[in-house]
C-alpha cells in the first residue's frame, strides 16, 4: 500500500486534494482519509529547497577537496 500511495503522490506532484489531487482522482478516497493513511507508514512530502536555501548550501560547500574514499 505504501508503494502505491508513494507512486500516486509522486504522479500528482504531491497534491493530496483538489482537482488534480491524488485522493479523489487516482485513489477514489477523501483527501482527509489519504492524509490520515499517510501517518502510519510515515509518508511525507520531500523537502524542496528554494533558491535562498540552495544558495546557502552551495556557499557552505567545503573549499578543500573531500577524501577520495567518500566517492567509492
Amino acid at each position: 500500500m505504501r508503494d502505491l500511495m508513494l507512486g500516486v503522490l509522486e504522479a500528482s506532484n504531491w497534491v493530496v486534494g483538489g482537482q488534480n489531487g491524488a485522493a479523489g482522482i487516482r485513489l477514489w478516497i477523501e483527501h482527509r482519509s489519504l492524509a490520515y493513511r499517510m501517518l502510519r507508514p510515515k509518508i511525507a512530502r520531500p523537502v524542496m529547497l528554494g533558491v535562498s536555501e540552495l544558495s546557502r548550501v552551495v556557499h557552505a560547500w567545503p573549499t578543500r577537496p573531500l577524501p577520495s574514499d567518500l566517492w567509492q
